[in-house]
């Protein structure tokens, strides 16, 4: 029996619940994530690690601890170097906003929509969000996100857009 695909998928979930953790109360130490997450030491040790290599956590100066023990570190999402993009189709309009990891706004953009049809607008999408990617990569910052919001009855795992009136699209394979 192959487990390999299973324990990767636990291994996401606990860097998820890690990171969730820290986006919600920055500055928690390894102790207080196991504690808060019910993960044992060890695995959030090794985790954590994973996470400051990957540059998405981030350590603060120690802590001296209440009482006896090792002080602890704090830790927090890492803003400096991954970036998040997200793009708004409205019926006129494309808005476009670069985020750090923390929710901090680098950059954004608005430009009216120039034409309706479904292959134009991912055409316009993909150069605003090519523009963006550069201006990232000019930041040193590496884009580990995009988010696409869309009007009307969206279908996520087919990427089938089934009905969106004020742009007159109707089962538009928005993603193939």
């Amino acid at each position: 029996m192959n487990t390999t695909g299973d324990q990767q998928l636990v291994k996401r979930i606990n860097r998820s619940v890690l990171l969730r953790l820290l986006r919600i109360q920055p500055g928690l130490s390894r102790a207080q994530l196991a504690q808060r997450s019910g993960l044992t030491k060890s695995t959030v040790s090794l985790l954590v690690r994973e996470l400051i290599n990957e540059s998405w956590l981030t350590e603060g100066d120690n802590v001296n601890a209440k009482g006896a023990g090792r002080p602890s570190t704090p830790l927090q999402i890492d803003a400096r170097a991954r970036a998040l993009l997200g793009v708004e189709l409205a019926v006129d309009a494309l808005r476009l906003a670069c985020v750090t990891l923390t929710g901090k706004i680098l950059w954004s953009t608005e430009e009216p929509l120039l034409d309706q049809q479904p292959d134009e607008v991912c055409r316009q999408i993909a150069g605003l969000v090519a523009r963006a990617h550069e201006l990232l990569l000019s930041w040193g910052l590496q884009l580990t996100g995009l988010g696409v919001g869309l009007p009307g009855a969206f279908d996520e795992t087919t990427g089938k857009v089934h009905f969106a009136a004020n742009l007159g699209w109707w089962n538009v394979d928005f993603l193939p």
